[in-house]
């Protein structure tokens, strides 16, 4: 009794092509960057004379920026404003509020869909601990939420959860029981 193959390998190439490029097309890629801190110094009044460093694809009014206002000591934070040449910039929200970084730190959206502020020798300072979850971007929403997104558009972490010394427009203060000591970011 011979055995016989209900399709025939031309079929069977096509049923396996289309299984594959249906899982690589479901499989979205990280949008990653890296930006070094580096660079002039900012042109504008920024709230409490700092030096900041704009990083390039975040425009007004919101905006990511390395500061300081110690030298050699810098912070991730977006800072906001309505105008750039009349308006003081605000700084609205930090990332790493205890732990500044050094000149060349880095700040990037990794493969694995984890948002790093990193020091220049690599030491992690900063993380959105999202590895893993499926981060396909980036992005700042116009009330100046922070996100990472998956490849639906939901939420993976926002900076709105994690509230520094300002709140903005639809951001909540989360609640902590009495006997918990708060976290350090």
């Amino acid at each position: 009794m011979a055995l016989t193959f209900p399709a025939s390998p031309p079929s069977l190439f096509l049923f396996f092509f289309f299984l594959l490029l249906f899982f690589s097309l479901s499989q979205a890629q990280v949008q990653t960057f890296t930006y070094v801190n580096e660079g002039e110094f900012g042109p504008y009044i920024t709230e409490n004379d700092a030096d900041y460093r704009v990083l390039p694809p975040f425009s007004s009014p919101f905006q990511m920026c390395f500061y300081n206002t110690t030298p050699g000591e810098f912070y991730l934070a977006l800072r906001m404003a309505t105008r750039r040449s009349e308006s003081t910039f605000r700084w609205v929200w930090r990332a790493n509020p205890f732990s500044p970084v050094r000149d060349n730190a880095t700040f990037s959206l990794r493969p694995d869909g984890d948002l790093v502020l990193a020091n220049p020798d690599g030491k992690i300072v900063w993380s959105t601990n999202t590895a893993n979850k499926g981060v396909v971007g980036l992005k700042i929403v116009p009330g100046g939420n922070i996100v990472l997104y998956d490849n639906k558009g939901k939420f993976v972490w926002q900076s709105f959860d994690h509230p520094t010394d300002t709140l903005l427009v639809g951001q909540s203060l989360p609640c902590q029981r009495a006997d918990q000591a708060p976290q350090q970011e």
